[in-house]
């Protein structure tokens, strides 16, 4: 998420707020990993709390952003007077169902959204531009392979890295390089950090 929207926190909150975890998991008969820090992986930090659903909170934090709902049911930008639009990239070969749910969470939000079906050669592709307008979203089903999935979602030297929004922190490579190396007691303590 590069685009300039995605960028603000309270966005991004607003936006977790309005998907309901519980009933999409209850529906697919999954599970809800809450994050990377879930209780489900050596990372575990009982200190993070899981923003559940809630529309109404969702629409206020948009609301504290400046935005405004036209008779039209959906809210605007006020810079350019128009829509907010929701750029949701994913496999063509994704369960359709689960990105129509999505396009329904932030439509009821108050939000227009446009998805945007992809080949893997093509989601690469546009996954590598550096364009901000061209995808907020992009929406991957995967099962963990291991519990260093994390390290290519947030370490900054990774090759085959899935850090597609470029987050770079030195502090959080360097914790991951000693959490490589460690034995499995001290990955229990460095997992949580």
């Amino acid at each position: 998420h590069r685009s300039q929207k995605m960028g603000i926190k309270e966005f991004r909150e607003a936006l977790e707020y309005a998907i309901d975890k519980v009933g999409l998991a209850n529906l697919y008969e999954g599970s809800i990993l809450n994050g990377s820090l879930s209780s489900r992986n050596i990372f575990h930090n009982n200190s993070i709390i899981p923003r559940g659903f809630d529309l109404g909170k969702s629409k206020e934090l948009i609301e504290s952003l400046g935005y405004y709902m036209d008779d039209t049911g959906l809210y605007q930008d006020p810079a350019t007077g128009k829509s907010i639009i929701i750029k949701i990239l994913y496999n063509k070969n994704e369960p359709q169902e689960i990105i129509a749910n999505l396009e329904s969470y932030f439509y009821n939000m108050g939000l227009e959204v446009k998805k945007i079906p992809k080949s893997n050669i093509g989601i690469t592709k546009l996954l590598k531009t550096k364009s901000e307008d061209q995808w907020d979203i992009y929406y991957r089903s995967e099962k963990m392979q291991s519990n260093q999935f994390i390290r290519s979602y947030y370490h900054s030297g990774e090759t085959s890295s899935n850090n597609w929004g470029g987050y770079r922190n030195k502090n959080i490579d360097l914790l991951l390089d000693r959490f490589q190396n460690e034995d499995g007691t001290g990955k229990s303590k460095l997992g949580p950090q």
